[in-house]
Order: C-alpha cells, then sequence, then structure tokens
C-alpha cells in the first residue's frame, strides 16, 4: 500500500487509487528515482526508473551489471506519472501544497522488473507498441543471460521481481525460473500475465510466483478466462490479483465479469485508460461510481 500525506490528512491506497483519482500530478516534486526501482527493458538495458528521468545503469546482455541503489531525490518535470512502480516511489512536495508527500513501505532492498520480451499472443488496442510483438526481439539464448544475470542480483540483494512482457508465460520454463529466483523464500517473484495459458501451467508457477491476472474485457473466451482464475483460486497457490483495464464503452462487459468471478478470493482492481496525451478517458459519473465501488470491495 502507499501512504498520501495531505495537510489535514493521511490515506493508505494503491496505484490504481492515485491514478483513477488523477492524484498523479508531481511536477517540480522531488522523487526517489532511483533508489528502489530498477527496469530491464527487452533489449537489456538496465535503468532506475521508467520515465524521462530515468538512470541508465548499462546493458545487462552485454556486462555483468552491479547494483547500487543511491540516496539522491530528482526534481520531476512531467505533467503525469502512469506507470504503477513511479507512483509507489517515495517523493515530496517542494512547495506549501495541499497534498504534501507519498512514501511507501518496502519490503525488500530493490523492486526489478523485468521485461522480458514483447512478444505477446495479445493485440490490444490501448498497449503501447513497443508491447506488441509477434516474433521474440530477442534470442532465448540472451533471454536467458539475462535469467542467469538477475539470479546473480538476486542472490545479493533481497528483491520484488516483476516479471512482466509481451506476455511472459509464453516461455515454458518460467515455472521453473520462477523457483530459481525465489532463492529459497528471500525474494518475491511476482508476474502478469493475461492468463491465456492452460490450468496446469498456471498452478505450477503459483507455487512460485504471485499471479497479476490482466483481463481484458474485449476479449474473446473471458468466460473461460474466468473459470481458470476461479478454479487456481482454490488451489495451494500464492495471493492472486485480478487488473482490469477498461474503457467506457466496455462496462457491459466489466459487469458480466464481476458477476461471474469468486467473490473474496483475491484482490480485483478496474484501471481506467487514457489518451496518448495522459488525459483520462471520458468516463461517466455513475461509471465512476461503479469502478470504486468494486475497487473498495473486492480486495483481500
Amino acid at each position: 500500500m502507499i501512504k498520501l500525506t495531505f495537510k489535514d490528512k493521511e490515506l493508505l491506497v494503491d496505484e490504481s487509487y492515485v491514478l483513477n483519482n488523477k492524484l498523479n500530478k508531481w511536477k517540480n516534486w522531488k522523487c526517489s528515482v532511483g533508489n528502489y526501482y530498477i527496469r530491464i527493458a527487452n533489449n537489456g538495458d538496465v535503468k532506475w526508473g521508467n520515465c524521462a528521468h530515468a538512470i541508465y545503469v548499462g546493458n545487462i546482455i552485454s556486462q555483468d551489471i552491479d547494483i547500487q541503489p543511491t540516496n539522491k531525490f530528482l526534481t520531476c518535470n512531467q505533467e503525469f506519472c502512469h506507470c504503477f512502480a513511479g507512483i509507489s516511489l517515495d517523493k515530496y512536495s517542494t512547495d506549501d501544497s495541499y497534498f504534501r508527500s507519498v512514501t511507501f513501505k518496502k519490503s525488500h532492498d530493490l523492486n526489478l522488473y523485468w521485461m522480458m520480451d514483447s512478444k505477446c499472443n495479445f493485440d490490444c488496442w490501448y498497449c503501447a507498441p513497443h508491447l506488441h510483438s509477434k516474433n521474440l526481439t530477442k534470442s532465448l539464448d540472451n533471454i536467458i543471460v539475462v535469467k542467469d544475470r538477475i539470479l546473480k542480483i538476486l542472490r545479493k540483494h533481497s528483491t520484488y521481481l516483476n516479471l512482466a512482457g509481451g506476455e511472459p508465460t509464453l516461455f515454458n520454463d518460467l515455472p521453473n525460473w520462477c523457483q530459481e529466483f525465489e532463492q529459497g523464500g528471500k525474494n518475491k517473484i511476482f508476474c502478469t500475465t493475461n492468463g491465456s495459458r492452460s490450468l496446469s501451467y498456471l498452478t505450477r508457477l503459483s507455487k512460485h510466483c504471485e499471479i497479476s491476472f490482466s483481463i481484458h474485457t474485449h476479449q474473446n473466451k473471458l468466460e473461460k478466462l474466468i473459470d481458470k482464475i476461479n478454479k487456481l483460486s482454490y488451489q495451494n497457490t500464492k495471493p492472486i490479483q485480478v487488473q482490469i483495464p477498461c474503457a467506457p464503452s466496455e462496462f457491459k462487459n466489466l459487469k458480466k465479469i464481476i458477476d461471474q468471478i469468486e467473490k473474496n478470493r483475491f484482490s480485483i482492481r478496474v484501471q481506467k485508460l487514457f489518451f496518448e496525451d495522459g488525459t483520462t478517458m471520458p468516463y461517466s459519473k455513475k461509471q465512476d461510481e461503479l469502478i470504486n465501488k468494486i475497487n473498495d470491495s473486492f480486495t483481500f
């Protein structure tokens, strides 16, 4: 959870709350972009942060990188912050504004986000082009090089490792890799997936990795996916999250999902979508109320 501090109150919220309520405007604030969150892009580039202020470290494919967090705070000059990891970085206002600070309780030394590749078996209209590719953008050999070098980092630092893509479950060996990454429970492994793999594959993955299902309200076979998630929630698994990006035109499918999904067995968050310029799509007051009701009700 993230703590938001205002002049007269404090709120404990998650990233979706910040985005949905348009609280992600931190221009001229001080941000701890080089302290905690590190991102490995699908080309192997390693940076502290995931925005215009990201600090380049090197390329993990061509060099064995030593990760050293900084204690510096940088001044943000962006109008909006849309990255979940960027939202959950410590930051504070530099003036006497009503909104004062954002703090995040860290459970590990590092939050390491690995964009394994941009290959994806879906083609969602609202995803950025660099997140979609019909083929691997780097060879499987290079992906294994990155995996082995991440293992070295995980042995040195207690790490929250976030696996993403593209679609990370397209790699058949991912459950075995997650078992290696855990390092006997020292590290927390988290994977975001569209849920297209079989229930048996997802069950193997869930033994070593917390899973976040990204349910796209326009996708085919929604009922089949929801059935898999419901069944998985009764297995001996780690916690499960469900994220639902939903455009204003797709609320009929959103209501179907909520009607069919098991209640109180996992955390569910509905996320608003944005135009390319960073502004929120036009949601009605009734739609806003439904999003808030779902997000308030379906939590652990």
